[in-house]
C-alpha cells in the first residue's frame, strides 16, 4: 500500500491541487498526475483535451501559421523588388503590355516606353528597351511563379494538417524556405 501523505495531488473534477494529509492511498476522486493544462479533463484514468478544444486550438494554430506564410512570400516579393520606387513598381504591367504589343507590331503606341527611351540616352532604341523589359517581366513571373507555387503548396498542408505534429513539419518548412537566386 503506497502512502501519499504530504504529496500533491489533484482533483480529477476540476483540477484542484492540495497537499494530501491522510495516511494511504488516494481516493478515487485524485490523482498525483497534474494536468498539462488547464483545457484538460480526466477521463479513462488519464487527463484528455476535449476534442471541442483541440480542434479550436488546431485552428487557431492553423491561423497563424498561415499568417506566418503570407507574411514570408510578401517578404520574398519585397527583396526581388529593392531599389524599384512604388512608380516603378506601379508602371511594371504597362511597361510589358506596351512592350508586348510593340514586338508583334512595331507600330504599336508606346507612350511610356516611348518617354523612358527619350529621358534615357543610354537606351539605343525602342526596340533594346522593349527585350529588356520582356526579359525582366519574364524573369519576375517565373521568380512569383514559383514563390506563389511554394506558398500554395504549404498552405493546402497547412490547411490539411490534423494534427500538431502536421502542422509542426508545416511550420519547419516555412522556417527553411528559402529565396531562390533570382
Amino acid at each position: 500500500m503506497t502512502n501519499y501523505q504530504g504529496q500533491y495531488v489533484f482533483k480529477k473534477s476540476d483540477k484542484t491541487m492540495l497537499m494530501w494529509t491522510e495516511e494511504g492511498e488516494l481516493s478515487p476522486d485524485f490523482t498525483t498526475i497534474s494536468p498539462p493544462t488547464a483545457d484538460h479533463e480526466w477521463q479513462n484514468n488519464e487527463w484528455v483535451l476535449p476534442k471541442v478544444v483541440y480542434l479550436a486550438q488546431l485552428a487557431e494554430a492553423k491561423s497563424y501559421l498561415l499568417h506566418q506564410l503570407t507574411d514570408k512570400a510578401d517578404r520574398f516579393k519585397a527583396q526581388i523588388l529593392v531599389g524599384y520606387s512604388q512608380a516603378e513598381i506601379d508602371s511594371f504591367y504597362r511597361q510589358e503590355r506596351e512592350a508586348r504589343e510593340w514586338k508583334v507590331n512595331n507600330q504599336a503606341k508606346t507612350p511610356m516606353l516611348s518617354q523612358i527611351v527619350e529621358s534615357r540616352p543610354e537606351i539605343p532604341s525602342l526596340a533594346v528597351l522593349v527585350e529588356k523589359i520582356i526579359e525582366k517581366a519574364d524573369t519576375f513571373s517565373a521568380v512569383m511563379g514559383g514563390i506563389i507555387g511554394k506558398k500554395q503548396a504549404i498552405e493546402t498542408q497547412i490547411e490539411l494538417a490534423k494534427n500538431n505534429e502536421e502542422l509542426t513539419a508545416c511550420e519547419q518548412e516555412i522556417e527553411q524556405w528559402q529565396l531562390a537566386n533570382h
